[in-house]
């Protein structure tokens, strides 16, 4: 996902002079791309979070690649109480 460190190796091997603007965009695509990296981490493991989740609410019995992963651009409405012991009954 990051620029490949090889051209930039042999740029400097070279003894070739970058302006201080190409550096700057380098830094900048790193840190987005390093923010990029971090994000899909999160995303990923909120969903294996949220898997896991299901195959505990029902009763953890099986696989849990067989239960079907959760969307996680949609709402939950299926993990809605999980947290919440209070109901109202009248």
């Amino acid at each position: 996902m990051a620029i490949p460190l090889i051209p930039i190796y042999f740029v400097n091997k070279a003894h070739v002079h970058l302006p201080n603007e190409i550096w700057i965009a380098i830094i900048i695509y790193e840190g987005i791309i390093w923010s990029l990296g971090i994000y899909l981490e999160q995303m990923s493991v909120a969903l294996l979070y949220l898997w896991h989740l299901k195959w505990v609410q029902n009763g953890s019995v099986g696989d849990l690649s067989s239960f079907i992963k959760p969307n996680l651009l949609k709402d939950f409405e299926e993990f809605g109480n999980s947290g919440n012991n209070s109901s109202s009954t009248s």
